[in-house]
């Protein structure tokens, strides 16, 4: 990646920003640790067009402050956040007055994503020097940061002079600001569930969600079943084991409903930026009926995994094709089939096929091989691997199962 930043940088960002945006990854830390090595090299324009692009690539504080983490970590030698860093984790807050939902998303996101990876918005303001007005965005501020050393009287004296002076749009953004703190402040002090299940179905936008919930009342039926009505796509998928525990998504209820009508909706896929792979783990995770821990069970419901799989599958209207000519090798010579790397949930041939079953249905100019068939000293063989696009993964598998085992030579495709 450096080598790349040295000859292009300014093509490196926009590949970066590119693959982001489009949700060509599965996982974000790749593209993000790429933008930190293009935030921290030595080239003024690379560095200017990467500061630029980071509203675009973190798109919530999580993302943030992986960004941080791993922009400390490729400038270890260095003393500090220089200015350029400064301005551009400053103007990442400052970005969310020109999105859709203005700086009360902002407020939504800071209290939903308070803290990760060491970092909390206090440290983050502190490090950054953010600068703001007595608007929104400064109330805001000033609420996560009032208990470091602010003296509350003059602040509030110098805002309540300001407020004299803002637009009707301004303090209407105030207002909503205002209401939502006060609501997450109303929900960490709750300890009744029924209380709780009302301030969750109160809100009729940015609705209070798990995280903005305290912990001793995530053990109650009442609680999720307020939860789940309004629960985003990618939380959903992460709390469907727990939702079933609870019998929430039992045969014939309004969760199970619920959920499949999600899971089979193609514009909330998209617009959630759900990858393929990121649908298949969660079923298979849903299928083993148990957390990875084991301290969570719940009983499957065959509609709902159907309903997984079915999403799977119109996913990949949402991965657009490049153009470009490729050629997939699955390797099958591993009998034990191991799990995937950090997600146990799937096996590396079922991600493999998965992988392969995109490209194919994605991209026009695809052949498919498999490590397999009888090897020979100086060519090594392998054989054709006929993937149609009208094929579901099971029937990838299937064929997948069929082929015999044979040593991987991954000269042998190019050969």
């Amino acid at each position: 990646i450096t080598r790349l930043i040295s000859e292009d940088g300014i093509n490196v960002v926009k590949t970066i920003r590119e693959f982001s945006v489009e949700n060509r990854a599965c996982k974000s830390d790749y593209v993000l640790f790429a933008l930190a090595l293009c935030c921290r090299c030595t080239d003024p324009e690379t560095k200017e067009a990467a500061y630029k692009a980071l509203p675009d690539v973190c798109r919530i504080p999580t993302h943030l402050f992986k960004f941080i983490k791993f922009a400390q970590e490729v400038n270890s030698k260095g003393k500090g956040w220089g200015r350029a860093h400064r301005k551009g984790v400053s103007m990442w807050y400052h970005s969310y007055k020109n999105k859709d939902g203005g700086i009360p998303l902002l407020a939504y996101h800071m209290t939903k994503y308070k803290a990760r990876f060491g970092f909390t918005h206090k440290d983050v303001f502190r490090l950054c020097h953010i600068k703001t007005d007595y608007n929104a965005l400064g109330y805001l501020v000033h609420h996560f940061y009032r208990r470091n050393g602010h003296r509350e009287d003059d602040w509030q004296n110098q805002f309540n002079l300001a407020r004299q002076n803002l637009t009707k749009h301004d303090e209407l953004e105030l207002k909503n600001v205002i209401d939502l703190l006060q609501d997450v402040d109303d929900a960490k002090r709750c300890r009744d569930e029924q209380l709780m299940k009302r301030i969750v179905l109160s809100r009729d936008v940015l609705k209070i969600v798990r995280e903005h919930v305290p912990t001793s009342l995530l053990k109650s039926k009442e609680v999720w079943e307020g939860l789940m009505r309004f629960m985003l796509m990618t939380a959903m998928l992460r709390n469907l084991g727990r939702m079933s525990s609870f019998g929430l998504l039992d045969s014939d209820s309004f969760g199970e409903t619920l959920t499949i009508s999600k899971l089979k909706n193609s514009e909330l896929l998209k617009g959630a930026r759900i990858h393929p792979l990121t649908l298949l783990v969660a079923e298979k995770a849903y299928s083993k009926c148990r957390n990875n821990k084991g301290t969570i069970q719940w009983k499957e419901n065959p509609n709902v995994r159907d309903a997984l799989r079915d999403a799977f599958h119109l996913s990949f209207k949402n991965v657009e094709a490049t153009g470009k000519r490729f050629l997939l090798a699955i390797c099958m010579s591993d009998p034990e089939n191991p799990h995937v790397n950090g997600t146990p949930s799937i096996t590396a041939l079922e991600a493999a096929a998965a992988m392969a079953l995109v490209t194919r249905r994605s991209e026009k100019n695809c052949d498919i091989v498999a490590f397999s068939g009888i090897q020979s000293t100086e060519h090594p063989n392998i054989t054709n691997f006929s993937i149609s696009p009208e094929d579901d993964l099971d029937a990838v598998l299937d064929k997948c199962s069929k082929l015999p085992c044979a040593k991987t030579n991954i000269a042998a495709p190019i050969i």
